[in-house]
């Protein structure tokens, strides 16, 4: 995990960011063992059953998308810096998270 921390810092992600990135990968990176699935050779299939696992959690939909996210920057790193894999199995994912008019509503009201 050093090294993916190294390539956050590399990518120009907050300290914040990084210290979120790094604890779901390591939720992620427990989710697949306890499923018994190596991180190289995890797939579209196996992205969504970790998307619907996190659904039946309770996880909300834009708390999934952060996490797919940070899922999607390890994937990266694995398949640009470390080269252990050929394909990101999140490329063709796409998370949907608060409406972008929902949101402009919800500030419109605060202000």
């Amino acid at each position: 995990m050093v090294r993916f921390k190294k390539y956050l810092i590399e990518i120009g992600l907050s300290k914040k960011s990084i210290k979120v990135q790094l604890t779901t990968v390591v939720r992620y990176k427990t989710w697949l063992k306890r499923n018994s699935l190596n991180v190289e050779k995890v797939g579209y299939n196996d992205i969504m059953s970790y998307i619907k696992y996190l659904q039946q959690k309770g996880v909300k939909q834009l708390t999934i998308q952060m996490y797919i996210n940070a899922v999607r920057h390890y994937y990266n790193f694995l398949q640009f810096r470390l080269k252990t894999v050929n394909k990101n199995p999140t490329n063709n994912i796409k998370t949907k998270g608060i409406k972008k008019t929902t949101f402009t509503i919800f500030l419109m009201k605060r202000n």
